[in-house]
């Protein structure tokens, strides 16, 4: 799991990473809407909507138990997240404005890399789909990709293709 250790201080969590490191020590400004940006409540809601709602959602499809009512309360959750942001996407280029966000970097994995874990459709989610594609021909988004997992693909696409094990 990456950590970042600023001392006496250690960090795990993604969010934690981005804010501490990528942005405020080292982001010189970019990837932030400020405070009088006209998108800056939709980029806070959005920066902190994966872990506070999107991968919870998604992380209890891991082990699904039919019937159990939180399983089945986290699935009208996903379902109404998908949702929302297909409006949001309808309106903004990216996630929480017209410009590039840390907001989009959170947003990633949930819509790529762990669809790879839990294979989900984003069949009638035009918006969500065009938005992948905007990222991944993003030439940032392709060499942090490669550096992160070599030769690994991710689904940009509305259905996961399972990858196949050689």
């Amino acid at each position: 799991m990456p950590s970042l250790s600023l001392s006496p201080y250690w960090a795990s969590d993604i969010l934690a990473l981005i804010q501490t490191s990528f942005l405020t020590k080292h982001g010189n400004g970019k990837l932030v809407l400020s405070p009088d940006h006209s998108n800056y409540a939709d980029y806070l809601f959005r920066l902190h909507h994966v872990n506070g709602t999107l991968q919870p959602a998604l992380n209890s499809t891991l082990i699904p138990k039919e019937g159990d009512m939180m399983v089945e309360a986290m699935k009208v959750r996903l379902s109404r997240s998908l949702t929302m942001m297909e409006t949001q996407l309808s309106k903004t280029r990216y996630i929480a404005a017209d410009e590039f966000t840390a907001a989009d970097c959170m947003m990633l994995f949930p819509w790529t890399t762990f669809r790879l874990f839990v294979p989900f459709s984003l069949e009638g989610y035009p918006n969500i789909v065009a938005y992948l594609q905007r990222i991944a021909e993003r030439e940032a988004y392709r060499v942090a990709m490669e550096k992160a997992d070599p030769g690994l693909e991710r689904p940009i696409s509305a259905v996961v293709i399972p990858v196949k094990s050689e």
